[in-house]
């Protein structure tokens, strides 16, 4: 995110990690709440955001904020034949800090 834009440095002024309330109840992690999320390829601490938008047993988090670059938690692999990088999805783990 470029943060030249008022409205939305107002709105979303920081990153967050998206999460189903279900699987937020079974971590025990309240809206708001600080978790790690961890992949093969590092580590960020991010709020929660409490959403049933998400579905149960996946999370989301945008990749505009330079200061918590989702993307380095993904892969470097690439499609075979559009060679674009996979940096939609992989593993993680969620824990409570």
């Amino acid at each position: 995110m470029t943060r030249r834009i008022p409205i939305l440095e107002r709105e979303a002024p920081k990153a967050f990690l998206e999460m189903n309330p279900k699987d937020a109840r079974r971590l025990r992690v309240r809206d708001g709440s600080m978790v790690a999320v961890e992949s093969r390829r590092g580590q960020l601490r991010l709020p929660v955001l409490l959403t049933p938008v998400v579905p149960e047993g996946v999370v989301f988090s945008t990749f505009h904020y330079s200061e918590a670059n989702i993307n380095e938690l993904t892969t470097s692999a690439a499609d075979p034949v559009a060679q674009i990088p996979e940096l939609k999805s992989c593993a993680v783990s969620i824990r409570r800090v």
